[in-house]
């Protein structure tokens, strides 16, 4: 297949590093990867940021090339990649006699048509967005957090929201590769809301969608400011149990759908259960899961994961290590009323604010957030 292509194309030697696809150029033709890989970037007007990788037999710019569309990103050689130039006549030629080709092309094809639905299919209707028939099991045993997800969750993320991150260099301290990882830029995004348990809403984008750092090469993943935040023993449990891939897992860093976003979640729950991760990792995560489903339409499985989420924040104000000061000792009493509040329990979720009411020096927004909390269950 490869000596038909190189016969019947214009094929371009591509050295590591260098750009060969402009964000905004004319596609005049589109372009398939013989060999080696490509990393693809969107450059948000400041920065480049990631959005996957491209690797060999892939088609580059085949749908912006018949639609006369500029394409959205830059393409840059992640290493000497060969590349063969494929336009209309070239297309034709292969349908007609090589098989291989059309197949990639048909799937090509199948994929946009099927993404572009997805969008054009978007419903706001709760029912509608994540597979009933299948189950999301949440446990929490001998405090060792058990995630298993079967369900596909179908919100769409706001188009060109990834135009709020930028590109980091990450050098991953389980299996020392380096890859790239989309971090928030803060300063861009606009603050619409703050909720009761602390949850900040921005406009057209949410924080938890790329809180979670994976390392393409061996799997690894943690909150991105706790990536670093391992144990010699742990790291050294990480290093000897994760898998390698050589040329690093194909990864989309541009997240589509909710249901991305939550796979990182799962994903994080299983090396944390493998680490027995402290209750605050648990904490974090459960949070998390549960203003996502609440997001995902997802009510019955957030109601679980509230109810491990609450036995979670009560082992972690008894029983955690960690000296609090008043401030979040006064944080974490509102959240525990919030959720006892939502379960249904208003008088013990008032006992909690009351009580938190009693301790001295914290700070008078927090004291009026309590004040506003004690209003909403008492009306």
């Amino acid at each position: 297949m490869y000596d038909f292509i190189r016969e019947e194309t214009t094929v371009r030697k591509i050295l590591k590093k260098r750009k060969f696809i402009e964000q905004g150029q004319e596609m005049g033709c589109c372009y398939f990867i013989l060999s080696g890989s490509a990393h693809i970037y969107l450059n948000n007007g400041n920065e480049d940021v990631f959005v996957r990788k491209a690797i060999k037999d892939e088609i580059l710019g085949l749908m912006e090339y018949l639609g006369n569309q500029n394409y959205p990103y830059t393409v840059i050689a992640d290493e000497e990649t060969f590349i063969a130039e494929i336009n209309e006549e070239n297309i034709n030629s292969f349908i007609s006699t090589m098989p291989q080709i059309a197949n990639n092309l048909l799937n090509f094809f199948a994929t946009s048509i099927e993404e572009s639905n997805d969008y054009l299919c978007k419903s706001i209707e709760s029912e509608s967005t994540y597979t009933k028939d299948e189950s999301f099991e949440v446990s929490l045993d001998d405090k060792i957090l058990t995630l298993i997800n079967n369900r596909k969750y179908k919100m769409i993320l706001p188009q060109k929201h990834e135009l709020n991150l930028y590109s980091k260099d990450v050098n991953c301290p389980v299996c020392q590769n380096k890859f790239k990882a989309n971090h928030i830029k803060y300063s861009r995004l606009k603050v619409e809301r703050r909720t009761d348990d602390f949850r900040v809403i921005y406009k057209d984008f949410d924080d938890l969608w790329y809180l979670i750092w994976i390392c393409p090469y061996c799997n690894y993943a943690n909150f991105h400011n706790d990536f670093y935040k391992l144990s010699a023993k742990s790291q050294k449990y990480l290093h000897d149990n994760l898998p390698r891939y050589s040329d690093g897992e194909l990864k989309t860093s541009i997240k589509k759908t909710i249901n991305d976003v939550i796979e990182d979640y799962i994903h994080l729950s299983r090396i944390m259960c493998d680490l027995h991760e402290t209750i605050l990792v648990k904490v974090r995560l459960l949070q998390s899961l549960v203003w996502l489903m609440g997001d995902a339409g997802d009510l019955q499985t957030q109601l679980k994961l509230k109810e491990h989420l609450l036995v979670a924040l009560k082992d972690f104000h008894y029983n955690s290590p960690i000296k609090l000061n008043v401030d979040e000792e006064v944080k974490l009493a509102i959240k525990i009323a919030v959720i006892i509040s939502e379960l249904g329990e208003y008088k013990e979720a008032k006992d909690v604010l009351l009580k938190a009411l009693q301790l001295r020096g914290m700070k008078k927004v927090y004291r009026t957030q309590i004040q506003n909390v004690l209003e909403k269950i008492n009306g």
